[in-house]
Protein backbone atom coordinates (compact mmCIF):
# COMPACT_ATOMS: atom_id res chain seq x y z
CA UNK A 1 0.00 0.00 0.00
CA UNK A 2 1.24 3.57 -1.10
CA UNK A 3 -0.11 6.74 0.99
CA UNK A 4 0.01 9.83 -1.12
CA UNK A 5 0.38 13.06 0.44
CA UNK A 6 0.51 16.79 -1.28
CA UNK A 7 2.53 18.97 -0.09
CA UNK A 8 1.72 22.62 -1.08
CA UNK A 9 4.73 25.49 -1.06
CA UNK A 10 2.82 27.85 -2.23
CA UNK A 11 3.57 31.31 -0.31
CA UNK A 12 -0.06 32.13 0.14
CA UNK A 13 -2.29 29.83 1.50
CA UNK A 14 -4.81 31.56 -1.08
CA UNK A 15 -3.29 30.21 -3.88
CA UNK A 16 -3.46 26.63 -1.94
CA UNK A 17 -7.40 27.18 -1.82
CA UNK A 18 -7.97 28.34 -5.33
CA UNK A 19 -5.44 25.46 -6.66
CA UNK A 20 -7.90 23.09 -4.92
CA UNK A 21 -11.07 24.06 -5.51
CA UNK A 22 -10.13 24.40 -9.77
CA UNK A 23 -9.48 20.26 -9.37
CA UNK A 24 -12.01 18.44 -11.58
CA UNK A 25 -14.37 16.07 -9.50
CA UNK A 26 -11.74 13.42 -9.47
CA UNK A 27 -8.93 15.24 -8.70
CA UNK A 28 -6.54 16.30 -5.40
CA UNK A 29 -9.20 17.38 -2.59
CA UNK A 30 -6.73 18.01 0.47
CA UNK A 31 -3.25 19.43 0.88
CA UNK A 32 -0.56 19.93 3.85
CA UNK A 33 0.58 23.46 3.49
CA UNK A 34 4.39 24.56 4.45
CA UNK A 35 4.36 28.23 4.59
CA UNK A 36 7.55 29.82 4.01
CA UNK A 37 10.13 29.80 7.43
CA UNK A 38 12.65 27.74 9.31
CA UNK A 39 10.09 24.81 9.37
CA UNK A 40 9.92 24.60 5.54
CA UNK A 41 13.29 25.15 5.41
CA UNK A 42 13.87 22.65 7.51
CA UNK A 43 11.79 20.01 6.11
CA UNK A 44 12.97 20.87 2.54
CA UNK A 45 16.80 20.12 3.82
CA UNK A 46 15.64 16.70 5.45
CA UNK A 47 14.23 15.42 2.33
CA UNK A 48 17.76 16.10 0.37
CA UNK A 49 16.01 18.82 -2.03
CA UNK A 50 19.06 20.78 -3.06
CA UNK A 51 16.93 23.86 -5.02
CA UNK A 52 13.50 24.39 -3.73
CA UNK A 53 12.75 26.85 -6.48
CA UNK A 54 13.07 23.93 -8.84
CA UNK A 55 9.52 22.66 -8.14
CA UNK A 56 7.70 20.04 -8.48
CA UNK A 57 9.92 17.81 -6.16
CA UNK A 58 8.71 14.06 -5.25
CA UNK A 59 10.04 12.15 -2.60
CA UNK A 60 9.17 8.35 -1.87
CA UNK A 61 9.28 7.90 1.77
CA UNK A 62 9.67 4.30 3.50
CA UNK A 63 7.91 3.66 6.73
CA UNK A 64 10.75 4.27 8.74
CA UNK A 65 10.82 7.45 7.46
CA UNK A 66 14.07 7.73 5.17
CA UNK A 67 13.95 8.54 1.87
CA UNK A 68 13.95 6.10 -0.93
CA UNK A 69 13.84 8.18 -4.53
CA UNK A 70 14.01 12.10 -4.75
CA UNK A 71 12.86 13.61 -8.45
CA UNK A 72 13.25 17.23 -8.57
CA UNK A 73 11.22 18.31 -11.47
CA UNK A 74 8.45 16.46 -13.58
CA UNK A 75 8.03 12.77 -13.61
CA UNK A 76 8.91 11.61 -17.06
CA UNK A 77 7.71 8.20 -18.77
CA UNK A 78 11.29 7.08 -18.00
CA UNK A 79 11.32 7.42 -14.77
CA UNK A 80 8.40 4.77 -14.29
CA UNK A 81 10.19 2.01 -14.26
CA UNK A 82 12.58 2.66 -11.31
CA UNK A 83 9.83 4.22 -9.24
CA UNK A 84 7.87 0.52 -10.05
CA UNK A 85 11.10 -1.43 -8.74
CA UNK A 86 11.12 1.10 -5.38
CA UNK A 87 7.48 0.48 -4.30
CA UNK A 88 7.76 -3.31 -5.37
CA UNK A 89 4.40 -2.82 -8.25
CA UNK A 90 4.04 -5.09 -10.98
CA UNK A 91 4.41 -3.97 -14.17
Amino acid sequence: MIDLAFVSLDDDERQLSRFLEAQPKAGLRTSYWLPEGPSRDTWIGALGVTNAGNLPVHALVNPSGQVACLIQGAVEESDYAAIADIVGAKR
